[in-house]
């Protein structure tokens, strides 16, 4: 868009439209998030927010008509405070806010864009005065350009984080601290609420080799690679910590048929 560089970050699933971020001409200090569709003779600037100076888009939809990214908004910040944006063509960038902080980031999104998660800052605590980041679920409106965000609390603990969405928005799986500030994976849907992954698994009758099932290990919980929902099928990649001792192993659960059946196979890991 007039600068010395641009980037590309996502691809939609028709492969009809990119998003990504450009800088501007005469300004290599400041980009914006653009769209470019088959047909198009230039990028589409996709703008800041209103009183923000710089934008990127990092998600499309499948069919390339809604974009999620982020931007920043100044506020009383020297550098402003950033936040998790959806574009679209009839309702341009929107501030999809936060849970009572100045921050929030976007994660995933699914098929159609009309939900998003990632994390955004609660507002101070009224004793401390501390700030904490927790796990959101933005779901659009009737409109189908505004919508509400909603807080999916922890496991008891101070902080959480929703990565991945599946394709219809109704379940939400992230990492979430407990009452001992330790890190589990969790699964989250409208009529259970947060579960960590250990609790769903003995929910649903899986114990792996009679052995215990931990949380989903910090560091490689959050590896981008180990953590997607493959669209509405009963499916959750991760990693698997045995009760005595500290080998972590590879491992995913499928659902191939309703619980409890003994007909489906024992839960299995390799080692990663």
């Amino acid at each position: 868009m007039g600068g010395h560089y641009s980037y590309a970050y996502a691809i939609s699933a028709n492969g009809t439209t990119v998003v990504g971020y450009s800088y501007l001409g005469g300004n290599d200090n400041y980009g914006h998030g653009f769209v470019w569709r088959v047909g198009d003779t230039a990028m589409t600037d996709i703008g800041t927010l209103s009183d923000g100076t710089y934008s990127s888009a990092s998600m499309v939809s499948d069919d390339g008509l809604v974009v999620v990214g982020s931007a920043n908004t100044m506020g009383s910040s020297t550098y402003g405070y950033s936040r998790a944006i959806r574009w679209t063509d009839a309702g341009g960038i929107i501030d999809l806010g936060t849970l009572g902080g100045n921050y929030s980031y976007a994660e995933a999104m699914n098929n159609d864009g009309s939900v998003i998660v990632g994390e955004a800052e609660t507002a101070p605590d009224v004793n401390t005065d501390d700030t904490y980041y927790h796990a959101y679920r933005w779901s659009v409106g009737a409109d189908g350009i505004n919508g509400t965000m909603t807080d999916l609390g922890t496991l008891g603990g101070n902080y959480s984080s929703a990565y991945d969405v599946n394709a219809d928005g109704t379940v939400v799986v992230g990492y979430a601290e407990d009452s001992s500030d330790n890190a589990h994976g969790f699964r989250w849907t409208s009529e259970d609420g947060m579960i960590s992954i250990e609790q769903w698994l003995r929910n649903n009758g899986v114990h792996p080799r009679r052995q215990r099932v931990h949380a989903l290990c910090g560091p490689v919980a959050r590896q981008h690679q180990e953590r997607r929902l493959h669209g509405n099928r009963w499916l959750l990649p991760g990693y698997l910590r045995r009760e005595q001792g500290s080998l972590d192993h590879r491992a995913r659960w499928c659902r191939s048929r309703p619980f409890p059946d003994r007909r489906d196979p024992p839960a299995r890991s390799r080692r990663g």
